[in-house]
């Protein structure tokens, strides 16, 4: 019997040999897909999974005799869900051609109606099919949505190979008859290729953590105004996800969890153990410890009541955004009370909207708790239609940190041609194009640590022998750079290099590294062209080989570079830095050439390296990017 607060679902699975083997293993792939997300988040889990044209027979409505219930195979009982339902899934095998899908979501509903009963539960039914078999009975399809509208079963739809919402004269009978049941109930359609890789062509990355309802961070009173208040209660909107921390285990596959011993010592005494009951606290003040006990350090702290009140409103744009500092809280008006608080509330945030403002609160939002200062975003959903406030919190003066005033740029330095090529640059790097939308549901991206460590530890939990998979495309495309977009922008590119000259910072950083004075590129430009004008056609030697001779002598020692500068000034003497191709790539470029051989050129103990390069100095707008 599954117990209140889970959540229970049942996996449907179309085995019809109408879907081929390739259609089944991507109907495995999209349950297994939406079980991933679902076991990756905290709290207990009930699955069960049925196959809909299976060659066996087994559900408790066939086996009262009614009809219409042949091969749907009721494959995993509701249970709890772990790492042996996906073996479950794996292993299911196509089947013929009998077993309606409507008669199949029955078998599901009634397997989680039975093992849930009334409790107030998270139930899921999540179907994969192509639809391509007949429904028999289409009159029912009423009561199986007015079924699943009452009991509160959330429907979600892998639809394979469905045709595109633009395409209604393609779609099959049963396909027309699937995307009316999930639109009655509210359900969800994902509508997948049926050629490609799933991990590709799925428009979101498992889900890493969600937050119920019920784990509400406030809900209480809000102060707007003197002997004024309302009635709201508030969620994380925004909350940092982070890798789960490794448990210590027992020996064995089985091993209980092992509670970690510490020992504490003397730092002056390397023998002697102190006992963690001895062990006192202090703060540091005037160079002296002051102990502070337990008991004092709770009546330390400023003891305020749980409250949130209204401080004052203003511009959006006098708030600075450098002094937000926390995650995204979602205030809205408490369900429970919807009048006269909602009708407050909505009409407070459509205010604001309308003047453009953000208001600041004092929020307490546990008993005793340090009070926090707040700004409240006013935010409207208009397809719903939804009014909510996002607070974020707002820095005390205690946690600002203010660097030293810098140094105003003079306005002579900014020419209107810079000026002028910056802002063609950044049209031409806007994205999304007009009409799209970067942060929808559906392109918003993903954390690809969280996504490659999901995926690491799914497949070890079922393979735990095989080597770590390789990293998938759906992570590495994350926030890739679309190329289509920098070809659009190089002209741009082009412009801003001609209005905005860039110097040579690799010599210049060696140069400083050295101990000198900053070096003059043009004087390094002329000398290496003096350098490279002359040679003498005596020694044999081919104009590849000079090359890297050249390069190779200019490396020789920090000092030549030196040298190289003050002979360009005083008539040429001193040895000309080498001139690098055009044709090298900058990452070959800033390597330092490799120490000779001892004998070789730079005497018995080989030459002085130049300063390791830290990665600093790479020329974003460099000959190679045109």
């Amino acid at each position: 019997m599954a117990r209140a607060g889970r959540l229970v679902c049942g996996l449907l699975l179309d085995v019809h040999a109408s879907m081929g083997e390739e259609g089944l293993k991507q109907a495995k792939e999209c349950l297994t897909y939406w079980l991933r997300g679902r076991l990756i988040q905290t709290g207990k889990k009930d699955a069960g999974l049925v196959l809909v044209g299976s060659d066996a027979t087994h559900n408790e409505m066939a086996e009262e005799m009614l009809d219409g219930y042949d091969n749907i195979c009721v494959s995993r009982p509701l249970s709890n869900a772990d790492v042996t339902l996906y073996q479950e899934i794996d292993k299911s095998v196509l089947g013929g051609t009998g077993g309606d899908v409507l008669s199949g979501i029955i078998v599901a509903c009634s397997l989680l109606t039975k093992a849930v009963g009334t409790g107030k539960m998270n139930k899921h039914i999540v179907f994969a099919t192509d639809a391509k078999t007949a429904v028999i009975d289409v009159e029912q399809i009423p009561s199986v949505a007015d079924f699943l509208n009452s009991s509160d079963i959330h429907l979600t739809l892998f639809g394979l190979g469905f045709s595109g919402d633009n395409e209604t004269q393609d779609m099959g009978q049963t396909e027309c008859l699937l995307r009316d049941l999930v639109e009655q109930v509210g359900g969800e359609l994902r509508v997948v290729p049926k050629t490609g890789d799933l991990a590709s062509m799925r428009r979101e990355n498992p889900m890493i953590r969600s937050v119920a309802a019920a784990c509400n961070v406030y809900k209480g009173k809000f102060e707007v105004a003197p002997k004024m208040e309302i009635r709201v209660v508030s969620f994380p909107g925004v909350k940092l996800a982070k890798v789960p921390p490794l448990k210590r285990l027992a020996p064995g596959t089985a091993g209980g969890e092992v509670r970690e011993q510490r020992w504490y010592q003397l730092d002056d005494d390397k023998g002697q153990q102190v006992d963690e009951v001895q062990i006192r606290k202090a703060y540091m003040y005037g160079g002296e410890y002051v102990v502070v006990e337990d008991e004092l350090k709770d009546k330390i702290k400023s003891v305020c009541p749980q409250s949130m009140k209204f401080h004052c409103y203003l511009p959006r744009k006098d708030i600075k955004p450098h002094y937000l500092c926390s995650e995204a809280v979602v205030v809205v008006a408490d369900p429970a009370y919807p009048e006269p608080s909602g009708t407050a509330f909505s009409s407070m945030v459509s205010a604001m909207v309308d003047d453009d403002l953000v208001s600041l609160v004092r929020w307490v939002k546990k008993e005793k708790a340090n009070p926090e200062m707040f700004v409240m975003y006013p935010v409207i959903d208009t397809k719903v239609p939804h009014y909510s406030l996002r607070a974020v919190r707002y820095a005390w003066k205690e946690d600002t940190r203010c660097p030293k005033a810098f140094p105003p740029l003079a306005a002579d330095t900014v020419s209107d041609a810079a000026k002028e090529a910056a802002s063609g640059l950044i049209s031409a790097l806007m994205l999304p194009s007009k009409g799209a939308d970067l942060l929808a549901p559906e392109a918003y991206p993903a954390n690809p640590t969280l996504q490659r460590f999901w995926d690491v530890v799914h497949h070890k939990a079922l393979h735990p022998d095989d080597p770590t998979p390789a990293q998938g495309d759906h992570i590495t495309e994350c926030f890739r750079q679309d190329q289509s977009l920098w070809d659009k922008a190089l002209p741009t590119l082009k412009r801003l290099r001609e209005a905005c000259p860039l110097e040579d910072v690799a010599a210049q950083k060696e140069k400083r590294q050295a101990g000198g004075s900053v070096i003059d590129p043009s004087k390094l430009e002329s000398s290496t062209a003096s350098a490279s004008g002359a040679g003498s056609s005596k020694d044999g030697v081919k104009e590849e080989d000079k090359d890297d001779v050249k390069r190779d002598e200019g490396r020789k020692d920090v000092k030549g570079v030196d040298d190289a500068v003050v002979g360009s000034s005083n008539g040429g003497q001193g040895k000309a830095p080498p001139e690098i191709p055009p044709d090298v790539p900058p990452s070959i470029q800033e390597k330092p050439s490799p120490p000779p051989q001892k004998g070789a050129e730079g005497g018995e103990g080989g030459r002085k390296e130049p300063a390791a390069d830290d990665g600093d100095n790479d020329d974003l707008f460099g000959e190679d990017d045109f």
